[in-house]
């Protein structure tokens, strides 16, 4: 198949009447086919740039939550719901809750550094419910 760039002009006479028609061609085959390459190879970048922005989104939750854990459950035990602590554990637990949301604090900065386009997210630990 072949792909060609047509212009045809008419030529007028002193009445205004058309007497002749110039046409010009060209053959654009090879743009038209070089476009048509280059359609499909932003198609397939955008494509993979999904796929990575998906990917990233999902190892950002996987990735933050181990450490988002660790200050929630060093708060539940703070706050005696699994019992009574003394006040060693006391302050062992509060030492892990502060080492933990300094983890996930570091975490994300480094993560929201790596990729801008990468949606942002907060570092606060929430309970939303604990079994025993």
């Amino acid at each position: 198949m072949k792909w060609w760039d047509v212009v045809v002009t008419p030529i007028f006479d002193s009445n205004g009447e058309v007497f002749q028609i110039l046409a010009a061609s060209r053959d654009v085959t090879e743009r038209e086919l070089y476009e048509a390459r280059w359609h499909k190879t932003n198609e397939e970048l955008a494509r993979a740039t999904r796929l990575t922005d998906e990917f990233l989104a999902n190892m950002s939750h996987e990735l933050r939550a181990p450490p988002n854990a660790i200050p929630g459950m060093s708060e539940a035990l703070q706050d005696e719901v699994l019992g009574s602590l003394n006040e060693r554990q006391q302050k062992s637990i509060a030492t892990i809750e502060k080492s933990g949301r300094h983890l996930l604090s570091l975490f994300c900065q480094r993560w929201n550094a790596a990729d801008p386009a990468i949606e942002r997210f907060p570092y606060r630990a929430r309970i939303s419910g604990l079994s025993c």
